[in-house]
């Protein structure tokens, strides 16, 4: 923690105005992220940033922390919402703890992206049931990356034949209808939530590039 601290100090020092902390989970180890949080807010590091997060670990309390300390957008890779697939995935989540994470954000000022994965082994009924899911909470913004297995892996180890990518197109193709309905979604959270306006407020003041490409993008384009 001591040395996260000290290079965003470095990196705070030289106009440094966003970046992403790529770590395991920052909210699986309590203590780093509560020590982190309270060390960067008493130090005045006025440095922006997103991370990744798991749904079934975060906590009002830890959202709330972390957005004091600067975080802006987070990262919540849930992949799917079907038990099955989860557990084909070792995700180790359920649709509760997928849906209180997101509840949880949305509280908080947090923007949201969340992948629903595909050639993973997903129908058409799952898709239509990530679109329902979808409908209901249009505030997060969603990306539909394609599973790629690795070497030494479970997943590698347990090979099954994954699914073309038709799927994958007509959850696009009718993510697309939902265009309007999403982006007037975010924007009236923003507007009417304090916390999340507050957080557009600080990605502005940056008046950096990469930190406004990452925020926008989120909240416009995803």
């Amino acid at each position: 923690m001591k040395t996260v601290i000290h290079d965003l100090e470095d990196l705070d020092k030289y106009g440094v105005k966003w970046v992403y902390l790529l770590c395991s989970q920052i909210t699986t180890n309590s203590r780093w992220l509560y020590d982190f949080c309270t060390e960067k807010i008493k130090r005045r590091i006025k440095i922006l940033w997103t991370t990744d997060i798991r749904a079934n670990e975060l906590t009002i309390e830890k959202a709330k922390l972390m957005r004091e300390a600067g975080c802006v957008l987070v990262f919540m890779g849930v992949k799917s919402i079907d038990g099955n697939l989860l557990s084909k995935l070792y995700k180790r989540l359920t649709i509760h703890d997928i849906v209180n994470g997101i509840n949880i954000c949305k509280a908080e000022g947090l923007l949201i992206n969340i992948p629903f994965m595909f050639k993973i082994g997903e129908t058409m009924k799952q898709v239509k049931e990530y679109l329902i899911f979808i409908d209901k909470n249009p505030f997060i913004a969603i990306s539909s990356p394609t599973l790629r297995i690795l070497r030494r892996t479970k997943l590698y180890e347990n090979p099954y034949i994954p699914n073309n990518t038709r799927l994958r197109k007509c959850f696009i193709k009718e993510l697309k209808k939902r265009w309007f309905q999403q982006r007037f979604s975010r924007i009236l959270w923003i507007l009417t939530n304090p916390k999340a306006l507050r957080s557009l407020i600080l990605v502005m003041k940056t008046k950096n590039f990469n930190c406004f490409k990452t925020y926008f993008k989120l909240l416009l384009i995803n």
